[in-house]
């Protein structure tokens, strides 16, 4: 599953294969050593039940996660818009990403 979620003039792409996914920010402040809105996002991820976040990739700006197996792509797609809304609070568009 590949989704962009967008918010304001940025985005989050969300990627998952079978339990292992992504979450890319896009774009990223430019002048931060560590974005603090990437470790925020990572955080309110990791409050979804089903989410284990596992680390942070700052150069590409990527939250890598593990999902519970039994989690649709529909429910992991709202929970991370959810997140992003908590974060940013703004509302959330989901489109499907090509491959």
């Amino acid at each position: 599953m590949k989704k962009i979620l967008k918010f304001g003039n940025r985005s989050v792409i969300l990627v998952r294969s079978k339990s292992a996914a992504t979450a890319q920010l896009e774009p990223l402040q430019v002048n931060a050593a560590f974005p603090q809105e990437l470790a925020t996002l990572a955080d309110a991820m990791n409050e979804i039940e089903t989410v284990d976040v596992h680390t942070i990739l700052i150069p590409p700006g990527k939250v890598c996660f593990t999902v519970d197996k039994g989690v649709t792509d529909c429910a992991l797609t709202l929970a991370v818009s959810e997140a992003i809304t908590k974060v940013f609070d703004t509302d959330v568009s989901v489109s499907n990403a090509r491959t």
